[in-house]
């Protein structure tokens, strides 16, 4: 895989934004970065093909991929504003999955404010029942949202839910409870994943590799490009 000098999969790009260019910064995870998948069929790249071609004359895109293999919600926040923040995203997709929910085996990169959030959402939080990976999770969501309207773009969340296992479901109702506080715009793939019918087999890059392979990036791409298309963000 071709890396840029920030150490990220997503050719290089000038900090200066034009006035017609629409940025878009994508987090996530290994399943973001595109693991096991061949350069440019990954699914940042596929969203950025589909808006160039869905855009007004005259209006530019660029597709900025942040995913790193292994990362988790707060990484990803602290990847947000380590990096991608300097590039000034207009819009910013975080991509979870549903290990996102687990409590960390270890923590590479931290800076421990996973406990600075407003009451009202940390109590909505803390009433929940789901376990303490997700309350760390969703207090590093409410920063991440925080910053980025304090930067001006627009954070939005992508659940890749492929098989929609008891955690996915666990994952997507908690965000849909939390979505009202933060006014954070959720979609959930797998009522549309669902309609292509494919097996287990069919998804994964390899026996061995069971990250999604080119063709599952191409069918995720083109259903976020859809949601982003039909709320206009744009």
């Amino acid at each position: 895989h071709v890396l840029n000098n920030d150490g990220f999969r997503s050719g290089e790009h000038t900090v200066e934004k034009a006035p017609n260019l629409f940025r878009v910064a994508f987090l996530g995870d290994s399943y973001t970065y595109g693991q096991g998948v061949p350069e440019g069929r990954e699914f940042a790249r596929v969203v950025e093909r589909n808006l160039r071609a869905l855009a007004p004359s005259g209006q530019e895109i660029e597709v900025l991929n942040f995913g790193i293999s292994g990362y988790d919600t707060e990484q990803e926040r602290l990847s947000y504003e380590h990096w991608a923040s300097k590039y000034q995203p207009d819009l910013v997709v975080l991509v979870m999955f549903e290990n996102d929910i687990d409590p960390p085996a270890t923590v590479a990169w931290t800076d421990g404010r996973s406990a600075e959030v407003a009451p009202s959402f940390d109590n909505r939080v803390t009433r929940s029942s789901v376990n303490e990976g997700f309350k760390r999770c969703a207090r590093h969501l409410y920063h991440l949202k925080k910053r980025c309207d304090a930067d001006g773009a627009q954070l939005v969340v992508v659940v890749l839910n492929l098989f929609d296992s008891t955690r996915s479901r666990e994952l997507v109702q908690i965000l849909s409870e939390v979505e009202s506080e933060l006014h954070l715009p959720v979609l959930n793939t797998f009522p549309d994943f669902q309609k292509f019918g494919l097996s287990f087999d069919q998804i994964i890059v390899h026996p061995t590799d069971h990250h999604c392979n080119g063709r599952v990036h191409q069918i995720v791409g083109d259903m976020i490009s859809r949601w982003l298309d039909k709320q206009h963000w744009i």
